[in-house]
């Protein structure tokens, strides 16, 4: 556990004004270190719904690390100077903030030029998807307090409500729509020696599975098989003893939504090519679940940005030889 996190807290609610059901996808924009404790970048999934839990007044809460106390690492780099001329790749501090160099400038100060420079400094990026289809994104800059804050305060960007059509999302029996199950816990003794491991439904599609391990998602076919709802790890990944599991999938059909699941982007990983391409357009386009070798990334612009069905990654992000990319969205 990290020395100290700051508890976001407030009652979510849906376009009518009411409270809702539904999760957030949360990550944080950097590797940093807090307290002297390293906090990576995998992702975790908060699920709420709309009563909140006896003795709270809201329905959502995550306790994260503020971003003012975690130290992206690496050196602090040096001040910008208006004089120094800065090729791409160049790191600076200008003001409480890092920032990179994605193009060569002098006298161009961070901030003042997207195309120039792109602040390293951490943020969360937070993904809500609530019950009913309704998604969007938004950008957290979270402070040290020994009291919860609330998501207005935190909240820094936030991309607009799409309008809500399609079904609604069916919690079992009846509808038309899919069946989720969210932040399950499959069933089965974690001791280091065990590798199987029982849902409580059988997935489907079988690739709707996301499973997780201490945050990092699985990969299919490397990290684990399925069968019907029986997982079975493979020797290397066999959870061990104080590991969590975690697992969404759906298990009926989608309705009028369509989906897509465990989709690998189309383009060459190597080093240096930063554009790749889905077999469909992102709908809505937050919607869209981005993981690069099993850990969720950042839309907007923090490690990728979207345009239709092409996703281009920002400079530091580029995706590396041996690499692996999986998407999930709708459409």
């Amino acid at each position: 556990m990290w020395s100290a996190t700051t508890t976001v807290t407030q009652m979510v609610v849906g376009p009518n004004n009411q409270p809702a059901s539904g999760q957030a996808l949360i990550s944080i924009s950097a590797a940093c270190n807090s307290g002297g404790t390293y906090v990576g970048q995998q992702a975790i999934m908060v699920r709420f719904t709309a009563t909140p839990p006896t003795g709270q007044t809201n329905n959502f809460s995550a306790a994260l690390v503020p971003n003012d106390t975690c130290v992206v690492s690496g050196p602090t780099p040096a001040a910008w100077s208006g004089t120094v001329p800065y090729s791409v790749g160049a790191s600076v501090t200008y003001g409480t903030q890092a920032w990179l160099a994605i193009a060569a400038s002098t006298g161009v100060a961070p901030g003042t030029d997207p195309a120039k420079w792109e602040l390293v400094s951490t943020s969360y990026s937070v993904s809500w998807t609530l019950a009913g289809g309704p998604s969007w994104t938004e950008t957290w800059i979270v402070p040290t307090s020994g009291t919860p804050v609330s998501v207005d305060s935190v909240k820094v960007a936030q991309a607009n409500l799409p309008t809500v059509t399609g079904v609604i999302v069916s919690t079992g029996g009846g509808g038309g729509g899919p069946s989720f199950s969210d932040q399950e816990t499959p069933a089965g003794t974690v001791d280091g020696s065990n590798v199987t491991f029982t849902l409580a439904s059988a997935p489907n599609p079988a690739i709707s599975l996301i499973l997780f391990r201490n945050g990092v998602a699985q990969m299919a076919g490397q990290d684990y098989t399925l069968s019907g709802s029986t997982i079975g790890f493979m020797t290397a990944a066999t959870p061990q003893p104080g590991d969590t599991l975690l697992a969404w999938y759906r298990t009926t059909s989608s309705g009028s939504f369509s989906y897509s699941d465990q989709e690998t982007p189309s383009g060459t990983v190597d080093g240096s090519n930063a554009t790749f391409t889905l077999a469909h357009v992102p709908n809505p386009p937050n919607g869209l679940i981005l993981f690069r070798n099993g850990v969720a990334t950042m839309a907007g612009g923090f490690d990728y940005a979207l345009a239709g069905n092409t996703i281009t990654f920002v400079t530091a992000a580029t995706p590396q030889p041996g690499d692996t990319l999986l998407a999930w969205y709708r459409y």
